[in-house]
């Protein structure tokens, strides 16, 4: 899923329709870790990113904004 347009057309998109636009890995992983998520990645074993993920994304209020995910938040179940 890397560089298919998600932040691009997201923000297209959030702009025609008058949403907020959030990138999840800058604005929601990076923002709660204080760092890349590569970085984050490197200290939390792979499931446990997941959990992160699948946390932060339940916390979100999604009320007019578009979410350009992760690659992984479509995986989880919740």
């Amino acid at each position: 899923m890397p560089g298919c347009g998600k932040t691009t057309f997201g923000k297209i998109l959030a702009k025609e329709l008058d949403y907020d636009f959030l990138d999840f890995d800058d604005d929601v992983i990076e923002v709660s870790q204080w760092q890349s998520v590569a970085e984050t990645l490197q200290y939390l074993w792979e499931e446990k990113f997941l959990e992160l993920e699948e946390s932060l994304t339940l916390g979100l209020n999604f009320q007019n904004t578009i979410l350009a995910t992760s690659g992984s938040v479509p995986l989880r179940k919740k």
